[in-house]
């Protein structure tokens, strides 16, 4: 079933005779006390092999060890629990951290990488503890500030429904940030089409919007400045102007290809565990 020249025939020696697994086993060295572990070489190829088939949930990864043929095969016949799977991927922070650098080398070694330079970027996935992906499965999603446009012309700001507002407050105030708020017209809120996805509260009138100016901060240069000032000068240009060939193409492998568009667990360290893995 496994097959020379796939991909399920180089993750299967990947695994078995070019990373070095000690660290996983640490962690499953029960001979004394406890139930007999799954190998982690095992639970490895099972879980990467699923990501490369854009299947990321524990459940679909469990069930796919009882269906797939080549899954069963890397699986040597056993089947997981998808809590086993689950604890796996969000347990085992060093150890993931330590066989992704080992995979890298492996990359470096048989030139599959550049050598040159390594980039990340900015790019949002949401998670299902996320505030976006929760309105999401509620059915609600509704417009953020980014929906609503400044026009130049006519220094008004335009809400997704595609009327002005009138400015309400040009020195308002939000914590530390600075800016200027916004408010629909009652006449336009009131019978609005998109109304639901704009107002939570539907004993509000009409939408109230702010925008701040996070570059300034009571006379500190904020993080956002900071930023701004760094990638202001030629040489930062010239290196931010290759993400088009660096960054771009991996995030667009990720999420459209894969469909690794979101995380299903939760907290920042868990998350970088499935990052890692994906």
């Amino acid at each position: 079933q496994i097959l020379p020249g796939t991909f399920e025939y180089t993750l299967h020696n990947l695994i078995d005779k070019k990373i070095d697994l000690s660290l996983f086993y640490e962690r499953v060295h029960n001979d004394e006390t406890g139930a007999p572990a799954y190998d982690p070489a095992i639970l490895l190829k099972i879980i990467l092999f699923a990501y490369s088939r854009s299947i990321s949930t524990s459940r679909s990864i469990a069930r796919l060890c009882q269906e797939n043929v080549i899954c069963m095969s890397l699986s040597a016949d056993t089947s997981p629990h998808y809590t086993t799977i689950a604890d796996f991927i969000s347990s085992n922070a060093k150890e993931i951290i330590d066989l992704f650098t080992r995979v890298l080398s492996v990359c470096y070694t048989q030139n599959l990488i550049g050598k040159n330079m390594f980039a990340i970027d900015g790019c949002k996935i949401s998670s299902n503890c996320s505030k976006e992906w929760s309105g999401i499965k509620k059915g609600k999603n509704y417009f953020t500030v980014e929906d609503f446009v400044f026009n130049e012309l006519t220094g008004k700001l335009i809400c997704p429904a595609g009327f002005p507002m009138w400015m309400k407050c040009k020195n308002f105030q939000a914590g530390k940030y600075k800016g200027v708020s916004y408010m629909g017209h009652i006449k336009n809120c009131k019978n609005c089409s998109l109304r639901t996805k704009c107002i939570r509260n539907k004993n509000t009138k009409a939408r109230q919007v702010a925008k701040l100016d996070l570059t300034k901060l009571e006379g500190k240069e904020s993080f956002t400045a900071k930023m701004i000032r760094r990638f202001d000068t030629p040489e930062a240009r010239s290196i931010y102007s290759k993400r088009m060939g660096t960054v771009e193409p991996v995030f667009g492998h990720l999420r459209e290809a894969l469909h690794l568009d979101k995380f299903t667990v939760k907290s920042k360290p868990k998350v970088n565990n499935q990052w890692l893995f994906g």
